[in-house]
């Protein structure tokens, strides 16, 4: 098999929705709780697994797993999926098949533990690094609570990105009228996806970047289907939210340090106007994406 051949097929792969495999189809298993008698991988009646039995070693580690939310199987093959086919898992997902993958959310808590374990081990904190601060009243707390909580934090960041995306990739080519509450899941995936690459830190700052921003147009446009180049302009529009929101709390907050409540007002009121320009400009390319969508069609 060639170069060629062998890309078409991992395209394929890529595209196809994964499907649940019966190893029981070909034999009749007794449930072990309720004695029904049925030919899946669980019972119809009760939900116990096929081929529950007596208490040993796997269970107990099935059971420690429990504890620390990873109880399914599904979590390595949905962080594969998510780095491979990202754009296509998502839209899986948000579009009603729900085994296809990990519980998302619990997804990214679970990744968060496991981050913040990985930099207590290689960097275990210090007394100096402990008062290192800075410098903007209220906005240390939310970085310490941040990198703390590193699956919060990195939820709560992209969350800037759900009206945005909303609006701007509403009439995608690809899945068309997404909904909010599909766009909350979304953002719960990228989550994911940068906690994903939070270890290459250690590598270069500059390396986490790059891939960052190679795997949001990648997702993107495996999910909504426009262009490369479509997509990076409505990342690019939407992650203006993110930086509006940054600015106006490291301004605010330094400002209100320095007891400048004469320019606190003037503040407040330039943001309004940026947001308000803004959302003009989010209401603009809504419109024009709405008439595209009705002219295609």
């Amino acid at each position: 098999m060639n170069l060629k051949e062998q890309y078409q097929r991992f395209r394929q792969w890529q595209r196809r929705t994964p499907q649940p495999v019966n190893h029981h189809a070909h034999e009749v298993v007794v449930c072990q709780h309720c004695g029904q008698e049925f030919s899946d991988n669980f019972c119809p009646r009760c939900g116990q697994r096929a081929g529950a039995g007596r208490v040993g070693w796997k269970a107990v580690e099935k059971s420690l797993a429990f504890i620390w939310g990873m109880d399914s199987t599904s979590l390595l093959y949905s962080l594969w999926q998510l780095l491979w086919r990202p754009g296509y898992l998502i839209r899986d997902y948000i579009s009603g098949h729900f085994q296809v993958s990990y519980q998302p959310i619990k997804m990214t808590l679970v990744l968060g533990v496991f981050v913040a374990l990985l930099d207590y081990l290689l960097e275990p904190i210090t007394p100096a690094e402990e008062t290192s601060k800075v410098g903007i009243a209220y906005l240390d707390n939310v970085i310490e609570w941040m990198d703390k909580n590193q699956g919060w934090g990195d939820l709560l960041a992209c969350s800037f990105m759900i009206l945005p995306t909303w609006l701007l990739f509403r009439f995608a080519p690809r899945y068309p009228r997404h909904t909010l509450p599909e766009g909350f899941f979304i953002q719960v995936f990228m989550a994911a996806l940068l906690l994903l690459f939070t270890p290459l830190e250690y590598l270069s700052l500059s390396l986490v970047l790059v891939v960052t921003l190679f795997y949001f147009v990648w997702t993107y446009h495996q999910l909504f289907g426009y262009s490369i180049w479509g997509t990076v302009w409505r990342l690019f529009v939407s992650s203006v939210e993110l930086l509006i929101v940054l600015i106006f709390v490291l301004s605010f907050n330094k400002l209100w340090d320095e007891e400048k409540s004469g320019k606190q007002l003037y503040l407040i009121l330039f943001f309004l106007i940026l947001l308000a320009i803004n959302g003009v400009i989010l209401y603009g390319l809504y419109y024009i994406g709405k008439r595209t969508s009705k002219h295609r069609g």
